[in-house]
C-alpha cells in the first residue's frame, strides 16, 4: 500500500470518528434519557377493581389497559401494549404486566370504554400507575398496600340504565333590569322576566357593592310544588332521593359540598298536578355563572324516574341531545 492510501485511509478514519462523534453529542441527552426511564422500570403485579355509584363491584366490566414502555431511544417515541381485562363476580381483575413497564393507565381513555361498556361511564379520564409509585407503597406497606389483593386499586364508573326521551329544551337570557328575576315554567319551556320570585325556580344575579363581589353570586329560588337540589356529581344523571331544598345559592351551597362549578348546574324535584306525579329533572346554565346573557338547558325525566341518561350522552364534549320531547307538556 503506497503512503498516499494510507493517508486516505487514516484521514477517512478520523473523519468518520469525528461524526460519529458529533452524531453521539447530539443524541447523548436522549440516549441518557432513555437509559434512565429504562431503568425505573418495573415488573407490576396488582389488582383493580370496578365499582358504580353505589359502590358495588361491576361484574363483566372490560377494562382497556394500556402498558407505557420507555423506547430504546426517547425521541423516537415509546413501545405501548394494549391489553383487554374483564371483572370478575366482585368487580375485580388480577393485573401482569408483560416485563418491565414504566406507567400503566387502567381504563384509558372513556369514549373507547364507552364502547367496551355502553351500561358504564368512566368518573374518571383514567387509572395511572406509576413503578415508582408502585415500588413505593410496597417498601412502605408490604402487605395491604394499594394494588395487593385486599386494597385493589378502585375504578369508578357510573352505572346508567336504558336512555331515556327526556323533555328538553334551551333558550337565551336576556334581561332588561339586572336585579330582575329570570323565571322559568319547566315543562312549558316558558322564561319571563319579574321582579319577584314567580314559576318553578326564579334565578337572580348577586349585585357587586362598594365592599365588593356579593355573597351569593346567583340565587336560584324554587316555587311551591319545586325543590332544589346542586349538581356535585362527575355526570349529573341521577338526582339524589332526598335533601332538597327550597333556595340555593351558587357558589356557597356548590361549596359545601366540596364541590365548585364554573357552570351553574341543579337538580329539580317537581310535583307536576298536570302529570299526577313526581319527576325529577336539571337545569344548567353557563357559560359564565350569570343569569344574565346565560344559556339555560333544561332535561326533565317525564316518567317520574331519576335517570336523566338520554341518547347522545356519549358525545360528552358538546352534549349534543339527539333523541327527545319539546315543549310544551300538556
Amino acid at each position: 500500500m503506497t503512503p498516499k492510501k494510507k493517508a486516505i485511509i487514516v484521514l477517512g478514519g478520523l473523519l468518520g470518528a469525528l461524526v460519529t462523534i458529533c452524531i453521539l453529542s447530539r443524541l447523548w441527552p436522549f440516549i441518557a434519557l432513555s437509559l434512565l426511564r429504562r431503568g425505573m422500570q418495573t415488573e407490576i403485579h396488582c389488582w383493580v377493581r370496578v365499582v358504580d355509584q353505589e359502590g358495588k363491584g361491576v361484574q363483566g366490566y372490560r377494562c382497556r389497559v394500556v402498558e407505557e414502555h420507555a423506547p430504546l431511544l426517547y425521541a423516537f417515541g415509546g413501545n405501548d401494549a394494549v391489553r383487554i381485562f374483564e371483572t370478575g363476580e366482585d368487580g375485580s381483575f388480577e393485573y401482569k404486566s408483560k416485563g418491565t413497564t414504566g406507567r400503566v393507565f387502567f381504563g384509558y381513555s372513556w369514549d373507547t370504554e364507552w364502547t367496551l361498556n355502553p351500561k358504564q361511564l368512566l368518573q374518571q379520564r383514567d387509572l395511572a400507575i406509576t413503578s415508582l409509585d408502585y415500588r413505593r407503597r410496597i417498601g412502605e406497606k408490604p402487605t395491604g398496600y394499594l394494588g395487593s389483593r385486599e386494597n385493589p386499586y378502585l375504578l369508578h364508573v357510573f352505572t346508567v340504565g336504558t336512555p331515556q326521551k327526556l323533555l328538553y329544551w334551551k333558550t337565551r337570557v336576556k334581561l332588561k333590569e339586572m336585579g330582575d328575576y329570570l323565571c322559568v315554567d319547566f315543562l312549558s319551556g316558558r322564561t319571563w322576566e319579574s321582579q319577584r320570585p314567580e314559576g318553578d325556580v326564579a334565578m337572580a344575579d348577586g349585585q357587586y357593592t362598594k365592599e365588593g363581589a356579593p355573597r351569593c353570586g346567583t340565587r336560584m329560588i324554587a316555587g311551591v310544588n319545586c325543590s332544589l337540589y346542586p349538581v356535585v356529581d362527575d355526570w349529573g344523571l341521577e338526582p339524589p332521593e332526598g335533601g332538597y331544598v327550597k333556595e340555593l345559592c351558587f357558589g356557597k351551597d356548590w361549596e359545601d359540598k366540596h364541590k365548585s362549578y364554573h357552570q351553574i348546574q341543579y337538580y329539580y324535584c317537581l310535583e307536576s298536578p298536570a302529570i299526577g306525579r313526581i319527576i325529577y329533572g336539571r337545569l344548567t346554565f353557563g357559560p359564565s355563572p350569570r343569569v344574565d346573557g346565560a344559556q339555560i338547558e333544561s332535561y326533565t325525566n317525564l316518567q317520574g324516574e331519576r335517570n336523566l341518561f338520554y341518547k347522545g350522552y356519549t358525545d360528552l364534549m358538546d352534549q349534543k341531545i339527539l333523541d327527545y320531547v319539546s315543549p310544551p307538556v300538556q
